[in-house]
């Protein structure tokens, strides 16, 4: 019995890999919680179960997936997220806007502008550090054996 206890604390440890974010101001938090087997449930608050929520949860996938996450600067409860790879939202708040990519949400929060290159081509730029500092801005990479790599500005 006892061996078969190790064995599943091995596996859930091993397998399993929780990463709380928060806001600049520590009120707002959010769960990344990674699995080895490609699953990634991103939930509102710290989550400690070991099981899978019931709702209140988006699920992706860890491999080749980023996350781009702007935390709202005024009072709302609001997180904005973008979401590289397919994902299926089970029963999420109204405190999640999600944006099926990372080029619009920067674009909606000024962080990024379209600019119209020497070919005629629009490309993106970003801007100014002094306007992404006064938004709360994070990149998260999830393509990392380790866990996970968060880019901050």
């Amino acid at each position: 019995m006892l061996l078969i206890t190790v064995s599943l604390a091995c596996y859930y440890f091993i397998g399993y890999r929780r990463f709380f974010l928060s806001d600049r101001t520590g009120e707002k938090y959010i769960t990344i919680w990674t699995s080895s087997n490609n699953r990634c449930y991103v939930i509102p608050g710290k989550y400690y179960s070991p099981f899978k929520p019931s709702e209140d949860y988006i699920e992706t996938l860890n491999h080749r997936n980023y996350f781009g996450i702007v935390w709202a600067s005024d009072d709302s409860e609001k997180i904005n997220l973008s979401i590289y790879n397919q994902y299926q939202i089970f029963g999420l708040d109204e405190g999640f806007k999600i944006y099926e990519d990372n080029e619009t949400m920067l674009s909606n929060y000024g962080i990024t502008r379209k600019i119209n290159s020497s070919q005629g081509e629009e490309e993106s730029k970003l801007l100014s550090d002094s306007i992404k500092r006064e938004i709360n801005y994070e990149y998260i990479d999830l393509n990392r054996f380790y866990g996970i790599k968060v880019f901050s500005w």
